[in-house]
């Protein structure tokens, strides 16, 4: 799924220091994964998922991330 011909594969950074790392974007898929760097984004890999209280700021920035190709 290339926009204006550019490819989106690759490793991409957050204002935050999350990394999204896109490894297909064909057929109109992107593919990949998300590591956040945020100690309160939720639960690791294999921990059960819960409930807890987030600072007022992060209800009122919900997806205004920036991401910069790495």
């Amino acid at each position: 799924m290339a926009w204006l011909g550019t490819s989106w594969v690759g490793t991409w950074r957050n204002q935050f220091g999350s990394i999204l790392r896109i490894v297909s974007d064909a057929e109109g898929r992107i593919e990949g994964n998300f590591e956040t760097a945020l100690e309160d984004s939720g639960a690791r890999e294999g921990d059960p998922a819960k409930l807890k209280p987030l600072n007022w700021w992060r209800a009122v920035s919900t997806n205004v991330d920036t991401f910069e190709r790495t």
